[in-house]
């Protein structure tokens, strides 16, 4: 694993991130310490990594018990709002 501090990642953003499609690319703070992990994902890692957060889960079993109940959830409302609520868990620090 290459690492970088995020000094320079943000220096060469558009070479690391090409980089990390290939290889994985640990992000330091000045002094060393591993802060996160860049690696490339294709749709198909994208949809394993959605499908194992709580949030997307929780809107998954949502939508199954609604199909009792009412009209189905499309997949893009069901996508639409997985994000959002993700983005606001960024947002807040969590």
């Amino acid at each position: 694993m290459k690492m970088k501090t995020l000094s320079e990642a943000q220096r060469e953003l558009p070479k690391i991130l090409k980089q990390a499609r290939n290889e994985t690319i640990g992000l330091t703070d000045e002094e060393g310490n591993l802060l996160g992990v860049l690696a490339g994902v294709d749709e198909d890692d994208l949809d394993d990594i959605l499908a194992r957060t709580p949030v997307f889960r929780a809107l998954m079993t949502r939508s199954r018990a609604s199909l009792e109940t009412e009209a189905p959830i499309s997949a893009e409302a069901l996508l639409a709002e997985a994000r959002a609520a993700l983005a606001k868990e960024r947002t807040e620090g969590r």
